[in-house]
């Protein structure tokens, strides 16, 4: 029971940012982007569920950074503005209940 204990209780990381909990969901790949890279209600859903649910540290799949240099289809693109409501969507609902959003930024390298 000690260490089910040790996950509720908050962390405090050497640049001073408190975690709510020591509980991470890590990187994966969604693949639940709309056409063209914008975060799909899906994908904005989806972090809603998971930051409702008390997760710490939420860790985004593959953002990518240039949509000519996908590493998978349908993965969330930010190269410029043109998502900027749906970004500071997803990024609300992710942590309206105190998780952190943490994104993963990506680029294939070809």
């Amino acid at each position: 029971m000690k260490s089910a204990k040790t996950l509720q209780q908050p962390f405090t990381l050497p640049c001073g940012v408190t975690i709510p909990n020591r509980i991470v969901k890590s990187a994966m790949s969604e693949n639940n982007a709309d056409k063209g890279g914008k975060p799909s209600d899906r994908i904005i859903q989806l972090y809603k569920t998971w930051g409702e649910g008390g997760t710490g540290i939420l860790i985004s799949g593959n953002v990518m950074m240039d949509n000519k240099a996908l590493n998978e289809p349908r993965n969330v693109v930010v190269e410029d503005e043109k998502y900027l409501a749906e970004l500071k969507e997803w990024a609300a609902v992710s942590q309206k209940n105190g998780s952190h959003l943490w994104m993963q930024i990506n680029h294939p390298g070809r």
